[in-house]
């Protein structure tokens, strides 16, 4: 984990501020696209119900939409991640096309 973080280092140089920018706006984006969910779900009344004794019961419409949301947002985020490194490994190392294709030769 180490030699990850000191991989970064390099890998980032001359580019975090602009990294940072992605970043900002990726949370900007979940923030706006968990805002419309949670509109939808208080337009639709599909929150659940407010027992007085037992607390919060989601419906199952709720737990299905979040969980679908939530699996959206976290393969947008991993893609998004993963993404970066390969274009950040590119800038800094130059494409690896050849190694790859001797990978799966």
């Amino acid at each position: 984990m180490i030699r990850a973080f000191g991989r970064s280092r390099p890998l980032t140089k001359g580019g975090r501020w602009k990294i940072f920018g992605l970043f900002v706006l990726l949370l900007v984006l979940i923030w706006i696209f968990y805002a419309v969910f949670g509109a939808i779900i208080l337009a639709g009344g599909m929150l659940g119900s407010l027992r007085t004794a037992g607390g919060f019961t989601p419906s199952p419409t709720y737990l299905a939409l979040a969980g679908i949301t939530s699996t959206l947002t976290l393969a947008f985020w991993g893609t998004t991640q993963a993404s970066l490194y390969i274009a950040l490994r590119d800038w800094k190392d130059g494409p690896q096309g050849s190694n790859l294709a001797d990978i799966f030769a």
